[in-house]
């Protein structure tokens, strides 16, 4: 059953406390600090619930851990090499923000050269 409490915190601030029990049994809880913000969330959590779509935060994956089931994903359906290596790819730039070396390091510094100033440079006072 859903319910929405009033609880006083251990700081002397009062929030209401919506909860409800899971599919599996279990009680989950959230603090709002108004009691028809914990009302509208009892609504949205009912509705996923009767959709099958709701998943408590506490037991969601991160975006992180999504991002490697994906990779298994396309590995356990034999996807070509190269839209695995994209998908990496994307995973480790876009989700692990793990940049690889660029070759500005590496480069000779006569090849280097500063980028143009624009007129857009020039109204924004940029130099």
């Amino acid at each position: 059953m859903a319910k929405v409490r009033k609880r006083k915190l251990p700081s002397g601030l009062i929030r209401w406390q919506a909860s409800y029990v899971d599919g599996a049994g279990n009680r989950r809880a959230k603090l709002f600090e108004r009691k028809s913000d914990g009302e509208a969330w009892l609504i949205k959590v009912g509705h996923d619930l009767s959709q099958g779509l709701h998943t408590p935060a506490a037991t969601s994956p991160t975006v992180a851990q999504a991002g490697q089931l994906w990779l298994k994903r396309g590995r356990d359906k034999n996807l070509e090499e190269m839209t695995l290596k994209g998908y990496e790819e994307h995973v480790l730039l876009h989700i692990n923000r793990k940049h690889p070396v660029s070759n500005a390091e590496t480069m000779p510094r006569e090849n280097c050269r500063p980028r143009p100033i624009s007129k857009v440079d020039l109204l924004w006072g940029v130099q």
